[in-house]
């Protein structure tokens, strides 16, 4: 489960946004990728390791290549701290544990930041970027 930090207050609606977006990112399969594709705004932007992925189409593309040759995944959040302008906007890091078809794991620290609109009572994401470093072998 996410800290999130007890002296900003951070919108329930974008942390329940936030903990939904990482559980799908998690789930294999039409209902994980589909589901975390809608999370973001139609075009909704992603940059990760100098690509950028703009739209939904594009997204779901991402998300579900990001599958291949992996049988499961986790993305642990070890703290979110929402800024700017009515605290629309979060950084967080974390952690991603993978878990491969041929038996190997690896993983991966991160941080990103993620940019929020509001939609009727909800939220999606139209910006979100990912700054991550490999894992030193031991």
């Amino acid at each position: 489960m996410a800290v999130f930090e007890s002296d900003v207050t951070l919108d329930p609606v974008i942390k329940k946004h936030i903990e939904e977006f990482y559980r799908l990112s998690d789930v294999k399969g039409k209902e994980g990728c589909e589901g975390w594709t809608s999370c973001f705004t139609e075009d909704g932007l992603m940059k990760r390791g100098g690509i950028d992925v703009k739209g939904h189409e594009a997204l779901l593309s991402t998300i579900t290549n990001s599958w291949e040759n992996m049988t499961s995944r986790q993305h642990i959040i070890y703290k979110v701290y929402p800024f700017g302008p009515s605290q629309a906007e979060v950084m967080l890091y974390g952690e991603s544990k993978w878990n491969f078809e041929d038996g190997s794991k690896s993983g991966i620290t991160w941080a990103a930041r993620l940019h929020f609109v509001r939609i009727g009572d909800g939220v999606k994401i139209d910006f979100y970027q990912i700054y991550s470093t490999p894992k030193p072998k031991a």
